[in-house]
């Protein structure tokens, strides 16, 4: 209100030449120019107040920004003191509103990068385990190149019903944390994935042959070092081959966790080991013994 009374009294003052004159290139003040800085004033210093009044509600750092608001004006009202010129006030306040809308604009479109990129981490991470969650995983596969070799590496823990039944959920939920923990040691952290309750991929990116055929044999040894905590498969190949490569590692997966029941004589979460799984008994439960990897 004060403000638009303000535009009002200037521009009623400004036609009817209350607040200044200009003739033959002489400018002269008018009998209204005392009170031009009244308003300016009435609101400069009522907005002051109630940013220090709320300075609480606002926070340390949005008071501080609100405060730019006040320097310019201000110092333009202790020129206008010192020198009569009108002008420095006005000017002053353009520039007091620019450097406020500046810094308010700045820190907003700050605040939502910042913010958009957290709700962005959150919406591709596994709160249990801080691995990257299935949407992450998804998102991941638009990323490889035709032409990236690329290799992926699917595990399932064994017996997770098991414990969660026999030691509660909480167990379970420890078993889980454990295994990631073990993945992150294994291979970098920003290519595991924990796709659903018990199952995880890996995936590994730029990969050669014969270094990965050694990751994956010493894998391998670590799962067996740890009771066969999981079941895993892996294959690899070209980018452009990626939903294919991922479809076989499951697979290999699966035909691993079927010699695992087979050997252990523990019963399946649900369906009972295939006449194919049997055939496969006789050989290595690891995934490292079964059908060499694509690459």
């Amino acid at each position: 209100m004060l403000c638009a009374a303000d535009v009002v009294f200037l521009s009623v003052g400004t036609l009817t030449g209350k607040l200044f004159t200009v003739e033959n290139g002489v400018y002269t003040i008018g009998p209204w120019n005392g009170f031009c800085t009244v308003l300016p004033s009435v609101c400069f210093l009522s907005n002051l107040a109630i940013v220090i009044r709320k300075a609480g509600v606002l926070g340390k750092e949005q008071a501080r920004v609100m405060m730019i608001y006040f320097i310019m004006p201000g110092l333009a009202a202790i020129l206008l003191i010192i020198n009569c010129d009108w002008a420095f006030s006005y000017v002053g306040l353009a520039l007091g509103m620019a450097l406020f809308f500046v810094l308010v604009q700045s820190k907003a479109i700050t605040e939502t990068n910042l913010r958009a990129k957290m709700y962005n981490e959150l919406s591709t991470t596994d709160l249990l385990t801080g691995l990257k969650n299935r949407r992450g995983y998804e998102a991941l596969l638009f990323e490889i190149g035709a032409d990236e070799a690329v290799c992926a590496v699917f595990c399932d823990l064994n017996s997770q019903k098991e414990v969660n039944d026999n030691l509660g959920h909480e167990a379970g939920d420890r078993l889980i944390q454990g295994f990631a923990d073990l993945l992150r040691e294994t291979f970098p952290d920003d290519s595991v994935f924990r796709i659903s309750g018990d199952e995880f991929v890996v995936i590994i990116r730029n990969v050669e042959a014969e270094p990965l055929q050694a990751q994956m044999q010493a894998f391998g040894e670590i799962l067996r070092k740890k009771d066969r905590i999981a079941s895993y498969g892996y294959e690899s190949g070209a980018g452009n081959h990626v939903l294919n490569i991922f479809k076989i590692a499951e697979q290999k997966m699966y035909r691993d966790k079927d010699v695992y029941y087979l050997e252990t004589g523990k019963l399946r979460r649900h369906a009972r080991p295939t006449a194919s799984a049997q055939s496969d008994a006789s050989g290595s439960a690891e995934g490292a013994s079964l059908p060499p990897s694509g690459c």
